[in-house]
């Protein structure tokens, strides 16, 4: 493989969700910086996804009756399968939307600002705040997402009231969301936590704030003393470069898979600060800088599970009727959307692969490349009567459809061997020269008429190599 397409090829590994039959064709054609700004230019498009109706569940609990345990059990079990629709149909976004950019971003922002909220409205009104800003200003999503019910109700915002603050949004928004562990003080902490005191939502989820909860007394938050709301915290915050330096830093190892200098990063932060904090415009900047794409950086990243899955897809252009089977594999890879772990986010890099993780891995693509493949779901959380119409998620059988003539289609031009030698660079970033014998192989039976193309493809998925990008 030349040059120039290894680094197409990585670009559109890490930038979106793995290369489909059709953006293998158009990004090769294209120099690298007209790569990135197609890749931006396609999404720049924002359109809110709805698979649950707005009007679906109440936010207020329902009222206690002797009689209301079975209206509760029913209940929980409808939202428990709209939070797996949901899941879905993101999923399915991620891995055939045109928007790959705004859905990697949206992703990452997910693991970022980690949160775990059971009420599938909620669920789909802050990934939709995620997807929304992921391209835009930094700030703006910060101020967002503190005003956010889900991230309320996970942070225990609930109970922040004066004179008895709880910390647990103020503490996170210092370590994990703005200027990292190391850089405030537990005063800090404690008067961020007193400016968000009160914070609410309605019945309709609209944020408003309680003032006979809200502290309107003075804080002193990292040098500065004022009657502050929790929009003054956040704005101390964002004028503090250690922001910059934090989420640059972050955004830099998600792309590269590496750590960055301190050199590097003081570029790379100071751009970012001057910037207003502009997301679109640091991840260009990382896009299309030579360190992105230095032979260090290329095939060193462990797809986690959702990659993993979404780039399957997309490569094949899978689509399962429902997300039985795809909830199913990321529950087995341990990596489920929408339910991060804790406010620390996922885990990543090798910690993905372990010995009971690397077996279903391995044999995904037989799994989404077989013929008729049914998966029997055994929990079926809309089993009863009503609102099967709007919101089924399960069925007894799940039945995958995918279309592999187009990317049959960009081979056919060659010989067999040069097919499976070209299919080899499309989908492994790794040096795969070791492999030269096993391509041989795979070309003669594909040849002979031994092995079909959709096998041919299974058996180049199925190997370790297309585990990294």
């Amino acid at each position: 493989m030349n040059v120039h397409n290894r680094h197409i090829n990585h670009l559109v590994n890490r930038a979106t969700f793995g290369p489909s039959p059709k953006s293998i064709r158009v990004y090769q054609a294209l120099s690298i910086p007209e790569a990135v700004d197609r890749l931006l230019m396609e999404s720049e498009h924002y359109e809110p996804l709805l698979p649950i109706p707005t009007d679906r569940f109440k936010l207020s609990n329902p009222k206690k009756s002797k009689d209301d345990f079975k209206a509760k059990r029913k209940l929980k079990r409808k939202m428990v399968g709209a939070k797996k629709r949901f899941n879905f149909y993101w999923l399915m976004k991620m891995a055939h939307g045109q928007e790959q950019l705004r859905e990697r971003l949206a992703f990452f922002w997910h693991d970022h600002f980690a949160c775990n909220e059971k009420h599938p409205l909620l669920v789909q009104r802050q990934i939709n705040t995620l997807r929304k800003h992921a391209l835009g200003y930094f700030g703006d999503l910060v101020v967002e997402l503190s005003k956010d019910p889900a991230m309320i109700l996970y942070l225990n915002s609930k109970q922040n009231v004066k004179d008895r603050p709880n910390e647990n949004f103020g503490r996170e928004l210092l370590e994990l969301f703005t200027i990292g562990i190391g850089k405030y003080s537990e005063k800090d902490i404690k008067e961020a936590s007193r400016a968000f005191t009160g914070y609410r939502f309605d019945t309709e989820g609209n944020f408003y704030i309680d003032e006979s909860k809200h502290d309107n007394g003075s804080k002193q938050f990292m040098g500065q003393t004022g009657h502050f709301k929790g929009d003054d915290i956040i704005d101390i915050l964002l004028r503090n470069p250690e922001t910059g330096k934090y989420v640059a830093g972050k955004l830099y190892h998600y792309f590269t898979g590496q750590e960055i200098g301190m050199g590097q990063l003081e570029e790379l932060s100071n751009y970012f600060y001057h910037s207003g904090y502009h997301i679109g415009k640091l991840v260009k900047y990382i896009l299309t800088s030579e360190v992105f794409y230095a032979d260090q950086n290329i095939g060193t990243k462990i797809k986690s599970p959702v990659e993993l899955l979404a780039s399957m897809m997309r490569i094949t252009e899978a689509r399962p009727s429902k997300g039985s089977f795809t909830l199913g594999v990321q529950n087995k890879l341990k990596q489920t959307l929408l339910r991060p772990p804790n406010v620390s986010g996922w885990r990543s890099g090798k910690a993905w692969v372990d010995l009971s993780t690397i077996p279903d891995r391995l044999k995904l693509a037989q799994q989404i490349l077989s013929t008729n493949l049914q998966v029997k779901d055994r929990q079926n959380p809309l089993s009863d009567e009503g609102d099967e119409d709007v919101l089924q998620e399960s069925e007894k059988n799940v039945k995958i459809k995918t279309r592999i003539n187009p990317l049959k289609k960009i081979t056919n031009a060659r010989s067999a061997k040069k097919q499976v030698h070209y299919l080899g660079n499309v989908l492994f970033m790794s040096d795969t020269d070791h492999l030269r014998p096993l391509y041989d192989r795979l070309a003669s039976q594909f040849e002979s008429g031994n092995l079909s193309f959709s096998e041919l493809v299974v058996s180049l998925l199925s190997l370790p190599e297309y585990q990294i990008h």
